[in-house]
């Protein structure tokens, strides 16, 4: 339903560690407080329980198990976040795996001296490494290997933005968009019934965008190895790391933006078509069906919408 007297309301923040916004049509500016205030309680409860930065997070609590027998119970929102990476790994053959956050402890991203791994410091933690060796009959959760620390960096911010939209929705807001980061939700065009412009940068030329999707509804989620990277000796390693090898993916589009109903779903395709050669992400995105643009390395653009 169009409404043009509606007010359109903004607001960034930051949580699990980056910039966020909101772009919301409201009637005035106390019922944007109420969705906002409401938007963060719920975003920093998702933070904070799942969070790797946490000792008392509970995914802090689940890692902790590692390598018992008796394992954990968890609720239900974890059982199905836990059942989503599963059929994310089995659909991948394997790239998309939520074990591998224990690589994070070969490569750090943040040093003032970036430098790589030997393979000896890699070879241990890939031992920790591994959804198979999981034993998930849910709600019991069991990590057999001890060491092995579940990530659920690359499911629980695109799983926020829906969870988000879903809070909006209670709200009668129907009109405005989530952005968690470049993982973005819409609720709806904006009041008027015109589309949102969501530009897309271009990888080889971040200062620039190089391609523009204009959308009603659903998500948008761009996964991209141009902005968190290490380069060593005039090389960029990507902060996308393959779970079998435990070393960045190279040969790969540094940029895959999905087009979905759900944040979680396009993030997730995003994610995975990122873990494949250019050619094998093609072929596996155009069986998915989702619309995609997909950027490679010499910033010529490959799209099917």
């Amino acid at each position: 339903m169009i409404n043009k007297n509606k007010k359109l309301f903004s607001y960034d923040f930051k949580v699990m560690g980056c910039p966020s916004n909101i772009k919301l049509y409201c009637d005035h500016k106390k019922e944007f407080t109420q969705v906002k205030l409401a938007l963060l309680q719920e975003l920093r409860r998702l933070d904070h329980y799942y969070t790797n930065y946490s000792n008392d997070s509970f995914t802090a609590q689940m890692n902790s198990t590692a390598g018992s027998f008796q394992g954990i119970a968890v609720d239900p929102e974890t059982a199905g976040l836990l059942d989503y990476a599963q059929q994310c790994y089995l659909h991948s053959g394997g790239l998309f795996d939520i074990t591998a956050g224990t690589l994070r402890k070969a490569w750090n991203y943040q040093a003032a001296q970036p430098r790589l791994p030997t393979q000896d410091e890699i070879n241990p933690l890939m031992a920790a490494v591994g959804w198979d060796k999981v034993v998930w009959n849910r709600p019991h959760l069991q990590l057999t290997v001890p060491g092995m620390v579940l990530d659920f960096g690359g499911v629980v911010k695109e799983y926020a933005a829906d969870v988000a939209a879903g809070i909006c929705y209670k709200h009668g807001i129907n009109h405005g968009f989530i952005n968690l980061s470049g993982d973005i939700r819409l609720l709806g065009p904006h009041a008027d019934g015109t589309p949102w412009s969501m530009a897309i940068r271009n990888p080889v030329n971040p200062s620039e965008d190089i391609a523009v999707a204009y959308l009603h509804s659903g998500a948008i989620v761009t996964s991209g190895n141009y902005e968190r990277c290490i380069t060593v000796d005039g090389k960029r390693y990507s902060h996308i790391l393959n779970p079998k090898t435990g070393w960045p993916v190279m040969d790969a589009f540094p940029s895959v933006s999905i087009m979905g109903d759900h944040c979680l779903v396009a993030g997730s395709a995003a994610t995975i078509a990122s873990l494949k050669t250019p050619s094998e992400a093609l072929e596996w995105l155009n069986e998915l069906g989702l619309p995609y643009v997909c950027v490679d390395q010499d910033g010529a653009l490959h799209r099917n919408c």
